[in-house]
């Protein structure tokens, strides 16, 4: 038996408390009321139309465990993919290729929906949202994937950086600072938070660095039936998190001409602060002091 989508289930029951506490207005906000009255043949019907989009979407933000564990699925299908990701690297692979490998391996492990991989290398991740390319990866190249899929109708949105070899200073640089902005993000969030504060952790930890100007997206975006829904980490937004919100975070530094870092991790507001969906190791900073000793090896950047 298919079981109900549990953000329907709480519009429901939203509605029927409605009802009990004031009939006329749950009558409104279920959409249409009709009003008909015959005369001379003729059926004369008067609609009135409620907009309820702000409340479904209100509904749908918070979720319930159920929902939490079918992007937690999602989750690991991205992360398996990663995995073979770090064994595939190495110089002269193209990013068309890398992005094939990547809707391949979500196909293998039985992924319901296989969105095209999102993959850069070199320069080119400099652009946020760059699609794959026949360029070939180079030693010394930053690599980033970003990957979405779904589990029972529910997503997942990951974004991983890797390195080729050893990369320039400045793009070790630029990873330290997404790196503890997003650490700190992390670090903070909890339920009475404000969207905003969200982002404005991430964007002054970057701006103090110098780089503000480089980081030219939102730091997060909620996450559900869709890969792109409230809440959003913005400057803007009042919203206030919840428990049971789930949301990406993803700060980001891109450098016109040089590359670009990326973080993207899942997590899920508690009552006590926010719990990681994401698994995937993060190369420490002991670890990363090894590239000094590496010729062509392979490095992985991001969250666990």
């Amino acid at each position: 038996m298919k079981t109900a989508n549990p953000s329907w289930v709480r519009f429901r029951r939203h509605l029927q408390t409605e009802a009990r506490q004031d009939p006329w207005a749950a009558h409104t906000r279920s959409c249409a009321c009709l009003r008909g009255a015959s005369g001379k043949g003729r059926l004369v019907v008067q609609i009135n139309v409620c907009d309820i989009t702000g409340l479904v979407a209100d509904l749908r933000s918070v979720k319930e465990p159920v929902e939490v564990e079918a992007m937690e699925k999602a989750v690991e299908l991205v992360e398996g993919v990663f995995e073979k990701m770090r064994n595939l690297l190495k110089p002269g692979v193209s990013e068309k290729k890398l992005a094939t490998a990547v809707q391949r391996g979500l196909a293998d492990r039985g992924s319901g929906l296989i969105y095209p991989g999102a993959v850069a290398s070199g320069e080119r991740t400099a652009f946020p949202h760059a699609q794959p390319s026949d360029r070939c990866v180079e030693a010394g190249d930053l690599v980033w994937f970003d990957v979405c899929t779904e589990a029972d109708s529910y997503h997942s949105d990951l974004t991983r950086t890797f390195t080729v070899g050893e990369p320039v200073s400045r793009l070790k640089e630029i990873y330290d600072v997404a790196y503890e902005a997003q650490k700190k993000a992390r670090e903070a969030i909890g339920p009475g938070m404000k969207c905003s504060e969200v982002d404005g952790i991430c964007r002054l930890h970057i701006d103090k660095a110098g780089y503000g100007e480089y980081f030219t997206h939102r730091s997060g975006h909620g996450l559900g039936l869709e890969i792109h829904e409230p809440p959003y980490m913005v400057f803007e937004s009042n919203v206030v998190l919840k428990p049971g919100m789930t949301f990406t975070v993803e700060p980001g530094v891109y450098l016109p001409g040089e590359g670009g870092v990326r973080i993207e991790d899942d997590v899920s507001i508690t009552e006590e602060g926010c719990r990681s969906l994401t698994s995937f190791p993060l190369t420490d900073r002991l670890e990363r002091s090894r590239w000094r000793e590496a010729t062509v090896g392979i490095f992985c950047f991001g969250q666990g």
